[in-house]
């Protein structure tokens, strides 16, 4: 089924403005919860309408896996967030984000790829800009300029640095946080583009990378860039090693200037004993585990309000808030990715394996060529999608409209990239069997 050219501008500027929305109100003097409640029931509505592409039956369906896990965690989650609506209130509203955007993928799949990344260029930019102006508008007037700005994207919203009394450039979205989720997606995004040996010109997209890290940097949120820095290491390690000649030496000559100037290393550094209620580690000891055991096994801990539900670690409150089960699904969902590479290696050796009597050994060469190829472009592609899911580890901004939209983009590229490798590599199988055949 094509979608129309229109359709897929108007989906993508959904996606684009949810994420960037606060750009209306700073520079427009646009009403706060005006343009942010139209942009929540504009992609609620545009999910919704995204439903009747979860839900296609096909035997052979490559995505069937993920098309049931999103189904189930689509159902499930729904009944939970009802739940949290009818006995705590509306401010559990956004417990929608869980589950109500993935669908949006089986229809965004459907769209040009080249619309999908330049949706996501789009908000890379305006969020750059963000915090480069929010940035400036600190080192020029001073915290005060700064506090206002934050007030006026978020009215009575005012988040102070836990090591200091500061804040820090959030961009559009008034939150460092909540904007460092997004430059560290965007950033790894054009990382994966820049050693994908099959992107051209990659210079282009090495300066991306490097000047959406300047800005990741300047955040300071330290949860989002050692996640970051995590799926960085892995990349260089398996794909970059030459990186390496150039970094560590660097690292290691300007270690003292990195520690006075760079402020999220004091942050990473933080005794987290030495802060309020212990820090990120806040209600992991043994006798909130234990108050917590029938929220980690059910859920409800948000209505039962269990210790282990004051954690700063988002994959534990996701798993409180909705049980093992639930919590299991999710995370399959975020991190399928790494499944399907699985799988695409599994699929391609069977196709060679099973017709290995019918290939001569020059071709059984080649096509493992074409396979490694594949796959490490798949690899690659799971970067930025990785990114995201470990920035659970402390904080939940990737469960906030902001974000999820940007996500959900990045994981449809990832499963774009998967059909096509899929089909390119059974094609050249099927070319092989001709050529012997003749």
């Amino acid at each position: 089924m094509t979608i129309k050219k229109n359709i897929q501008f108007f989906s993508l500027m959904i996606i684009i403005m949810a994420s960037v929305r606060g750009l209306l109100v700073y520079h427009l003097g646009l009403k706060p919860s005006l343009v942010y409640s139209l942009s929540a029931i504009s992609i609620i509505i545009l999910s919704l309408v995204a439903i009747k592409y979860l839900f296609v039956k096909n035997q052979n369906d490559p995505l069937f896996t993920i098309r049931k896990a999103i189904s189930y965690n689509y159902k499930i989650l729904s009944v939970y967030t009802l739940f949290y609506l009818i006995f705590v209130g509306l401010s559990e509203i956004a417990d929608i984000y869980f589950f109500i955007l993935f669908p949006i993928i089986f229809l965004l799949i459907k769209f040009k790829t080249k619309y999908l990344e330049s949706a996501v260029h789009i908000i890379s930019i305006v969020i750059v800009i963000g915090t480069y102006i929010f940035y400036q508008l600190g080192v020029n007037f001073g915290f005060d300029a700064i506090e206002a700005a934050n007030l006026t994207l978020r009215p009575g919203e005012l988040a102070y640095s836990r090591i200091g009394e500061n804040l820090l450039p959030g961009g559009y979205l008034g939150s460092h946080h909540d904007n460092a989720n997004l430059l560290i997606m965007s950033a790894t995004f054009y990382f994966s583009l820049a050693i994908d040996p099959d992107k051209k010109p990659r210079y282009i997209y090495w300066l991306l990378f490097c000047l959406v890290l300047v800005f990741t940097i300047l955040t300071g949120s330290a949860s989002n860039i050692l996640s970051m820095a995590i799926v960085l290491i892995i990349a260089i390690i398996l794909y970059a090693k030459k990186l390496l000649l150039l970094i560590v030496p660097i690292a290691i000559y300007n270690y003292e200037l990195f520690e006075e100037k760079l402020y999220f290393l004091n942050k990473i550094t933080q005794d987290q004993s030495d802060l309020t209620d212990g820090g990120m580690f806040n209600s992991l000891n043994f006798n909130s585990i234990i108050k917590s055991t029938h929220s980690i096994i059910f859920g409800g801990g948000y209505y039962f309000e269990v210790p282990m539900i004051k954690s700063e670690v988002a994959f534990i409150k996701i798993l409180i808030g909705f049980g093992i089960i639930p919590f299991l699904i999710l995370m399959f969902i975020l991190f399928s990715p790494i499944y399907y590479c699985y799988l695409f290696n599994k699929k391609c050796k069977k196709k060679v394996l099973i017709n290995i009597n019918l290939l001569s050994p020059l071709q059984i060469k080649q096509l493992k060529l074409v396979r490694e190829k594949h796959l490490k472009r798949l690899i690659i592609a799971t970067f930025p999608i990785l990114t995201g899911t470990l920035s659970l580890l402390h904080y939940g901004s990737l469960f906030r409209i902001t974000s999820i939209g940007l996500f959900c983009l990045l994981i449809t590229l990832f499963y774009k990239k998967y059909l096509d490798l899929s089909t390119n590599f059974d094609n050249l199988v099927s070319q092989n069997f001709i050529l012997n055949k003749a």
